[in-house]
């Protein structure tokens, strides 16, 4: 009787061929890891993954390694082993409050009964709770006054066009107050400066909060905690948006 050798071959990529005899074990490759969570995941990640003395991420090279930084989605994203079929990300975003987000500060405008309805049981956001019973008071027994006022005026061809300009008044009109809540949730309050203008729209009136610094102070919040966190990354290659 002839002994018949099987030869199973399998092909691994362009550069390997592995041949394997009789019953071998089946061959194992690291799959893929994806993993997210908070803003600290991909810092936490390296601190407890990275040797320094090797300067190894896991199993990966620091040179294999890189972070991306995007602040305008107010993400981190760590990839360890950018060329390798067992590459790992790991991800971690900043997330807004939602109280915050949902005023639209210097954004869209509100009838009363609209913003009454977003601040009436969070008083807890508010600097002054004497401010919030005010506010509330005052959207509750929301009256407001408008006036309009016609003016003519030359074009450049000499035509004559009529203009009609109308104010709406209100004792909530540039009512100012302070909130006091995190640009991010997780993280420590911040005193908002916010002002209420009042503006006619199609027979009625709409309440806009506006800040002149909210843009600002978001800015640099988002800026520090970037900034918190780029030390434990300097080992790698740090890419920015």
């Amino acid at each position: 009787m002839t002994d018949t050798l099987h030869l199973k071959i399998e092909s691994l990529d362009e550069n390997e061929l592995v041949i394997r005899h009789g019953e071998a074990a089946k061959i194992h490759l690291e799959p893929a890891i994806s993993l997210v969570g908070n803003f600290g995941a991909p810092a936490e990640f390296v601190s407890k993954r990275y040797t320094e003395s090797v300067k190894m991420l896991d199993r990966f090279d620091v040179s294999d390694c890189h972070v991306y930084f995007n602040k305008s989605d107010l993400s981190i994203t760590l990839i360890a082993g950018e060329q390798e079929r067992d590459t790992i990300t790991v991800g971690g975003k900043l997330k807004k409050n939602p109280f915050l987000e949902s005023l639209s500060i210097n954004g869209r405008g509100y009838r009363n009964t609209e913003l009454l309805q977003l601040i009436k049981y969070k008083p807890h956001y508010f600097k002054s709770r004497e401010e919030h019973k005010s506010l509330v008071h005052g959207l509750m027994n929301f009256e407001v006054k408008t006036e309009s006022d016609h003016k003519s005026a030359n074009d450049r061809l000499g035509s004559i066009e009529n203009h009609q300009y109308t104010k709406a008044q209100s004792k909530l009109s540039g009512y100012q107050f302070q909130l006091f809540v995190p640009f991010f949730d997780g993280y420590e309050p911040a005193v908002i400066d916010l002002s209420i203008e009042i503006e006619p729209n199609n027979g009625s009136v709409l309440l806009y909060l506006v800040s002149e610094t909210f843009e600002e102070f978001y800015d640099d919040a988002v800026k520090a905690k970037f900034d918190e966190q780029r030390p434990i990354f300097e080992p790698f290659v740090i890419i920015e948006k």
